[in-house]
């Protein structure tokens, strides 16, 4: 007999009514409190199956919330190692933007040094040239003048060599007459021999020989002369020869002393030339460190954004990490809450169970007194009156019980009615709430807009003074721009090649960085089927699972149901008596597990608000790397026009250069009016400095002028000093009333800041307390929200049912109307009666044929041959024969339908086999 047919039972009370063992008021109330039983009996059936579905349902999102939870832990520690990871990167991000920026201030200080040394050579240099210009232009005057006179001496002495040729020439001629005299000489000593030899002779050679005499007198004198003469010239001939010598050697001095000059001159050439080239290299390394300093500077700023955003990521975390701990403070509380709650439940429950037990006894007593009341109603039909007085008095006790459960549930009203205006208070006190941190936070918003504007003046005083000082600086610049716009051209030149270099590692670096990002969206997608293909997995086990589980549960329900079936037989009113209990038990364990149920699903819920609110905060940090993105390919963009723009400056240089080179053969000309134009310039300094020298000089300046007005008298200067003593007094005056008005209001204002800091212990107080109210609307207001939960879902769980109660009431009248129109009740039981069908014929007919097989066996002869050897048709079978050959017991290997796991496996890779 199951449990979900009544109407055996009733038909068992009619037989013993009919029976005479009975009467009809004792067999209608038996019938009246066995419906009631078993009604009660099938509700607490139902409910234990919603109670194991929902049971379920709560044990499977149980362990979901415990794996998200374990996936909370590791994303925790996760982003634990990434905040150390992150930090320790920091730290070398600081060391290195430390060294960074000392090696920025080394070659700053570096730049300085070279700047300074460089600006010293130039003066060093430029003061060398004009000591040099100084020291050599008297020396080369002074050299000039004595080429000048060297020169001269030469000419002098090409005059004296012509005029001592001219003097040899007459020499010679002399030196014909002085033989030609030798010649009259000889002539002479003939003429005195003759003269001895006609001396005898003098009368008759008388006139001659004193002519004679006066001729050789004459000839004597003449050769004296000559000879005194030739002494002479041979004198003035040693001293020219002595002074071409010394001409020569002074000639052959200031040669020496020439080359000397031009050697020094060629060194202090060479001087200037290694000077101004390790200007040149000065410049160079000045331009290189430049450009070093940009670079680093650079650097700099990329590590600064670096810094700059790592610290925001920092703090980011940071601050996730503290929401994280308060969560974890929060679920903390509210599990301990929730602890608490269930022990209350708990002990309620201990209590209803006693006054369950203490029921079921009366219940139990209640069921023995009738028992005996039906005995003696047996005996003596009088009894009856005193069990009707009794059931009397039962029913008076009902009515009272009644009246108690109409009391408390007006005391259960009474104190809903309290809860609304607890709930209208605490509306009423965060409506109160909202206003004071509404006044707070304008308070606040007003502090700060005054802190940000004192800060922005603060900021505009600083611009000021940095703009000041740069006019300054640029005062100061503009007037070391003539010298600095020489060496432009070339610096232009460096930077466009640094520029270039620039460029192609900006394209290295955008290249690296694009291939990066595509190996990161690669990832990204393949990550994304990794997780497909997971949640499909975990979706076909989940409803393995919930397969399995189903069957398990329709076992279970098979095996009760037979042992339910099999007790009853035994002995029904035990079975029913054990049945209760069970259910009773069964009940407070469901109710224990869907209370710790509920206030898991309320953490859950509170869990799922706070994992959706981190899900906002991840979509705006995706939507700020989008902003990002964009900004970094402006400025690609940007660099490619700018790259761009210095691509049209480099070809328009290269055409001015074209420019200039055509220009080339007019170089001679223009080096020739520089050559006059230096003059010019020379010449208009040296005017300039006898002008001012003139303008310094009051004397030499004819321009001059008196001064107008005359000196005050000491009576003047007096009056004078008395007023400004008057006025000095005034002033004291003055400056004394306004100490004393500064100091009354130095106390006024040291009295508000006292009454402030009085107002601001209140402040913390209030906002204490405000938030103490805060925390617990929050706990009401979840509470509500969790409350509210639990009612939709047990409404959506009760409109489940109904449909589904509807739906199989529906299906057990079609089944009725069927059955009453002589049609299979479903299409499922006919399928099935046709499959029972179909088994009972096979069952005879294989019946049938071991009959015959057994009738075969008794037929054979005693002596038959048997054999107990394994068939082998295929060895009586020829090769060439084309049928089907039998495997016997043993079936050849057949695969299996390639399924879905299939893609995850290699194909084997053919491997040939050497022989």
């Amino acid at each position: 007999m199951s449990v979900e047919d009544p109407d055996k039972v009733i038909n068992i009370i009619k037989e013993i009514q009919k029976d005479g063992k009975i009467s009809e008021e004792m067999a209608n109330t038996c019938k009246e409190k066995f419906i009631k039983v078993h009604q009660m009996l099938m509700q607490s059936l139902k409910s234990e199956k919603v109670l194991m579905d929902e049971s379920r349902v709560l044990k499977e999102k149980l362990q979901q919330e415990i794996q998200k939870l374990e996936h909370a832990h590791n994303n925790k520690k996760a982003n634990e190692d990434t905040m150390k990871d992150l930090n320790d990167k920091i730290k070398n991000f600081k060391k290195e933007t430390d060294a960074v920026e000392d090696r920025d201030a080394n070659l700053r200080h570096e730049i300085e040094n070279l700047e300074r040394d460089k600006v010293n050579l130039e003066k060093d240099l430029r003061d060398r040239r004009e000591r040099e210009r100084e020291l050599l232009v008297p020396e080369i005057e002074a050299m000039k003048n004595k080429i000048k006179n060297l020169q001269e001496l030469k000419e002098t002495n090409e005059k004296l060599i012509t005029q001592k040729e001219k003097e040899n020439t007459h020499l010679e001629e002399i030196n014909k007459d002085l033989e030609d005299k030798a010649g009259h000489k000889e002539e002479n000593e003939k003429l005195s021999t003759e003269y001895l030899n006609i001396k005898y002779e003098p009368d008759r050679l008388g006139k001659k020989n004193n002519s004679f005499k006066n001729e050789v007198e004459e000839l004597e004198g003449q050769v004296n002369t000559t000879k005194e003469e030739i002494a002479k010239l041979d004198a003035k001939k040693a001293k020219i020869e002595a002074n071409v010598a010394h001409i020569e050697e002074e000639i052959k001095e200031l040669n020496k002393k020439k080359e000397k000059k031009e050697n020094e001159k060629s060194q202090k050439e060479d001087r200037i030339k290694q000077e101004e080239t390790i200007l040149a290299n000065n410049g160079k390394k000045k331009n290189l460190l430049k450009a070093e300093r940009n670079e680093v500077e650079r650097t700099i700023k990329m590590l600064k954004d670096d810094k700059r955003s790592l610290t925001e990521t920092r703090n980011s975390l940071s601050k996730k990490i503290e929401e994280e701990k308060r969560k974890y403070k929060k679920t903390e509380y509210q599990l301990n809450n929730f602890l608490n709650t269930i022990k209350e439940y708990e002990n309620k429950i201990g209590a209803t169970t006693k006054m369950y037990e203490e029921k079921v006894k009366e219940h139990k007593q209640q069921q023995e007194y009738d028992k005996k009341v039906y005995e003696e109603n047996q005996l003596f039909f009088g009894v009856l009156v005193s069990k009707r007085i009794e059931e009397k008095k039962m029913d008076a006790d009902q009515a009272a019980t009644k009246d108690q459960i109409e009391q408390l549930e007006g005391q259960v009203e009474k104190l809903r009615d309290e809860e609304t205006k607890l709930v209208e208070e605490i509306k009423f006190l965060s409506t109160i709430r909202e206003k004071m941190a509404r006044t707070a936070s304008q308070a606040m918003a007003q502090a700060r807009e005054t802190k940000e504007e004192l800060k922005v003046k603060e900021l505009l005083i600083l611009d000021l003074n940095k703009k000041f000082q740069e006019t300054e600086f640029r005062l100061n610049s503009f007037v070391a721009l003539y010298e600095d716009v020489r060496n432009a051209r070339n610096k232009y030149m460096s930077l466009i090649q640094n520029s270039s270099q620039d460029l192609a590692e900006m394209k290295e670096r955008i290249k690296i960085l694009q291939n990066e990002v595509e190996i990161l969206r690669n990832e990204c997608s393949d990550k994304d089927r990794d997780l497909v293909d997971i949640k499909h997995n975990v979706t076909l086990a989940v409803y393995k699972r919930d397969s399995q589980r189903a069957e398990l549960n329709k076992c279970d329900f098979k095996c009760r149901n037979k042992q339910s079936i099999s007790g009853q037989k035994v002995n029904e009113g035990d079975k029913l008596n054990l049945i209760i209990n069970s259910l009773e038990k069964d009940m407070n364990n469901l109710t224990n597990k869907y209370e710790a149920a509920c206030g898991h699903r309320n953490y859950m819920g509170i869990q799922l608000i706070d994992r959706n609110d981190e899900l906002c905060i991840l979509y705006e940090k995706s939507n700020i790397h989008e902003n990002i993105l964009k900004s970094g390919e402006q400025l690609i963009r940007e660099k490619e026009e700018e790259i761009r723009m210095l691509n049209l400056e480099h070809k328009e240089r290269n055409r001015q250069l074209e420019v200039i080179r055509k220009k080339v053969p007019e170089v001679p000309e223009l080096a020739s009016k520089v050559a006059t134009h230096k003059n010019e310039l020379h010449d208009a300094k040296e005017r300039v400095y006898d002008l001012s020298e003139k303008l310094e000089d009051p004397d030499k300046h004819p321009i001059w002028r008196n001064l107008d007005g005359e000196d005050p008298d000491e009576e003047q200067l007096k009056a004078k000093i008395q007023v400004l003593e008057e006025r000095l007094n005034n002033k004291k005056e003055m400056l004394l009333e306004k100490e004393l008005v500064c100091e009354e209001v130095s106390n006024l204002a040291e009295k508000l800041r006292k009454q402030a800091l009085d107002g601001r212990k209140n402040t913390l107080e209030i906002a204490e307390r405000i938030n103490e109210f805060k925390a617990r609307t929050t706990e009401l207001s979840r509470k509500m929200l969790a409350t509210v939960s639990e009612l939709s879902m047990f409404q959506s769980k009760a409109l489940k049912l109904q449909e589904e109660k509807d739906r199989k009431e529906e299906v057990l009248e079609t089944a009725v109307q069927r059955l009453e129109q002589g049609e299979p009740p479903t299409n499922d039981c006919e399928i099935e009666w046709e499959r029972m069908e179909k088994n009972r014929v096979r069952r005879i007919e294989e019946s049938e044929k071991r009959r015959q097989r057994k009738e075969l066996e008794r037929q054979l002869p005693m002596m038959g041959v048997k054999t107990h050897a394994v068939p082998r048709p295929n060895n009586y079978m020829r090769p060439d024969l084309e049928i089907p050959r039998p495997y016997g017991g043993h079936p050849p290997f057949k695969p299996s339908d390639p399924g879905a796991n299939m893609r995850h496996i290699q194909k084997p890779t053919k491997r040939e086999i050497d022989a």
